[in-house]
This record gives C-alpha cells, sequence and structure tokens, in this order.
C-alpha cells in the first residue's frame, strides 16, 4: 500500500480521490496520528473521532473560501495534515511513499 497521504498538498488533492482513497487515506492519517501521539503523547480521541467527517468536509467545501470552526483545538490535526501541514508531525511527514 502507498502512501496517499504524502500526495496531499491542499484539499483540492481530497476532492480528485475516489472513495476507496478516501477510506485508504482516513486510515494512514489513523495511523499517523496514533504513531505521533504515542511519542508525544496528546489527546488521541477528538482527533480520531473527525477523520472521516474533516476529509468529507474538504471534499465538499471550498477550502479556504468556506470556514471552519472546531469545537476544540484538538479536532484540528487533520485539517492541518491535508492543508500542507504535514512537516509539523513527523511521523506523518517521514511516511514513504
Amino acid at each position: 500500500m502507498g502512501s496517499l497521504l504524502n500526495t496531499i498538498h491542499s484539499p483540492l488533492d481530497i476532492k480528485q480521490m475516489t472513495v476507496t482513497d478516501l477510506q485508504q487515506l482516513a486510515a494512514e492519517i489513523r495511523e499517523c496520528l496514533i504513531n505521533g501521539l504515542a511519542v508525544t503523547g496528546g489527546h488521541l480521541g477528538p482527533n480520531l473521532g473527525v477523520v472521516e467527517l474533516t476529509l468529507a468536509m474538504h471534499y465538499v467545501f471550498d477550502t479556504p473560501k468556506d470556514h471552519f470552526i472546531f469545537d476544540v483545538s484538538h479536532q484540528s490535526y487533520i485539517h492541518k495534515l491535508i492543508t500542507g501541514g504535514a512537516s509539523s508531525f513527523p511521523p506523518c511527514a517521514s511516511r514513504k511513499a
């Protein structure tokens, strides 16, 4: 299995994906979050609970024109990963394509 997460540089990349690709991407994001938070600590539940939701929001809406408000910052990690912030999550940035 290749790394779809490494191919995401903006929400436009999400819009080009198939449902199967989105499912694979969600699994990769979960793996990245679990591995990263196992090392650094943090709030795992809020992130894992919004993976598909965040992907769906970026698939349907036109970001950055459309804005999102997360009720806690811990839910924004996925948004950060798919909007160019993967380099700030070393376990995600180092995934092999």
